[in-house]
């Protein structure tokens, strides 16, 4: 085979890559480093959408409980901390979080591209390749946990790069603490050794033997890393426990057994997983790295088998729910590494193109903001300029409070926090909240979502609690049945 050519393939001599010998090729690395965060920053921004989905409400009810038991949560609250000064309300705040998340994340992977001697436009292309996916689109731009676990990611395929540079058994050390402590911020951090090890394999085997140790060391070298991040992972995880953090290795293992019989019954879903998991969050990387298969046959074949890691750990635990590649956010780059690697640099542009299209077409199917605006505008209108404090038991209707009715008061009977508590508390707490609106002359509303779930078949049939509780609030206050466009329900005007 005819050796590659280095310009076609975005490859440089090593004596402009990153080395460290030299100043200036650093601090001009460093510099665009930051610049491709401020590009990724900015577009997410301009992108962002205002909406929330079911599970970045839980997300925000638990914060407002004060059950910060996951990562995501403690890093959210130290970040408002912050931002409160300013008057981001938790919505902005939290929404800022995924996007500079991602877009750190982003600057990150540009230098990953470095290390492994790309050039610079080629490191940019593949940067820009995992910024402008689908998947990455749709989570930096929105409250969810994917968006702030991409500098994880992007950390570990920096120190799995620096590993295949020069294979030590300290940075084999790096590696693994790096991937190891990525757990913290997301469950899928839990396998980011396993693309990181496979990627550090393919990058040294077919080096000259005087170039890097024996290939029996770098099995050793990769166990090891595989090891030791394996028992960083389950200390960190069982530590956390002491610090009120939900993290158990043994209670995720028996979820994914569990889950996992479930989904065997069904092993056409693996198919399914792929696609939406994979093919179309990261369409056309998601198959243009596939050309790479005579130039780069070991690259491909780590990606393969990590991709098929992936592939079933989600298939296990995602059951019947679509996550849009959040999971499989950490392959995007190695994909793009070997898109960029393999296609002239015209046709990789083009593929940068195409992903920024797909992205915003993503995006305008997936914002739900016009009906949130709606609803909070009713709102607005029925209060007169007035305060509002809603009895609210819809996702929807949580959202738009959030995201719109920030200096709204609201309690939400969905919430697990009070739909766990015994009926007499839950009518103290309702109570209570109906008593601070009215002393302050406020709009009391039952919205239409939180009557209809305290008076769906099912909930009553669990939780006779909340039966009691709609009865409560027929025979204890006053009602008014209130609409307008985008809202309806009823005004509580207090006691009978």
């Amino acid at each position: 085979m005819k050796p590659l050519s280095l310009a076609r393939h975005g490859a440089e001599p090593d004596s402009v890559a990153i080395r460290g010998s030299t100043a200036s090729p650093i601090l001009i690395d460093a510099v665009v480093s930051l610049l491709m965060a401020a590009v990724s920053l900015a577009l997410y921004v301009w992108l962002g959408q205002s909406a929330l989905n079911a599970d970045a409400v839980s997300l925000l009810l638990r914060f407002l409980d004060n059950n910060d038991n996951v990562g995501y949560l403690k890093a959210l609250r130290l970040l408002r901390h912050v931002s409160q000064p300013f008057g981001l309300t938790l919505y902005e705040t939290a929404l800022l979080f995924s996007q500079v998340g991602a877009s750190a994340g982003i600057a990150l992977l540009y230098v990953a591209g470095r290390i492994t001697e790309l050039s610079r436009p080629a490191a940019c292309l593949a940067a820009l390749g995992v910024a402008l996916c689908p998947s990455v689109v749709f989570f930096a731009t929105q409250v969810e946990m994917p968006a702030p676990f991409l500098p994880f990611a992007g950390a570990g395929w920096v120190a799995v790069a620096l590993m295949a540079r020069r294979p030590t058994y300290a940075r084999a050390v790096a590696v693994a603490v790096t991937a190891g402590v990525a757990v913290t911020a997301h469950a899928s951090g839990a396998f980011l050794a396993l693309p990181l090890v496979l990627f550090f394999l393919a990058q040294t085997w077919r080096r000259p033997v005087e170039a890097v140790p024996a290939r029996s060391r770098l099995i050793i070298m990769a166990a090891v890393t595989l090891a030791l991040d394996l028992l960083i992972a389950c200390a960190i995880a069982i530590a956390a426990r002491s610090f009120g953090f939900s993290a158990d290795p043994g209670a995720a293992l028996g979820f994914v057994v569990a889950a996992g019989v479930t989904s065997i019954q069904t092993p056409l879903r693996l198919i399914a997983v792929v696609w939406h998991e994979w093919l179309v969050p990261f369409f056309p990387v998601s198959l243009l790295w596939l050309c790479a298969i005579r130039a780069y046959r070991p690259h491909v074949c780590a990606l393969g088998v990590s991709l098929a890691g992936y592939c079933v750990a989600s298939f296990l635990v995602l059951i019947r729910a679509v996550e849009h590649g959040a999971y499989l956010q950490p392959l995007a780059w190695p994909a793009c590494w070997l898109t960029v690697r393999t296609l002239p640099r015209r046709w990789a542009v083009v593929t940068v193109a195409l992903l920024a299209l797909l992205s915003t077409a993503t995006l305008a199917r997936d914002d739900h903001a016009r009906d949130l605006r709606i609803y909070a505008n009713g709102v607005k209108t029925l209060s007169g300029g007035a305060a509002a404090s809603l009895l609210v038991g819809d996702i929807e209707e949580v959202a738009a409070c959030l995201v719109h009715l920030p200096d709204t008061r609201f309690l939400c009977v969905l919430d697990p926090s009070f739909a766990r508590k015994p009926p007499d508390v839950q009518l103290e707490l309702v109570d209570s909240f109906i008593a601070r609106g009215l002393a302050v002359r406020a709009n009391v509303y039952l919205t239409v979502g939180a009557e209809a779930w305290m008076s769906h078949p099912s909930v009553v049939a669990m939780r006779p609690g909340i039966a009691q509780l709609l009865g409560h609030l027929r025979n204890t206050y006053r009602w008014q049945f209130v609409s307008t466009p985008g809202f309806m329900g009823k005004r509580l005007l207090g006691r009978r």
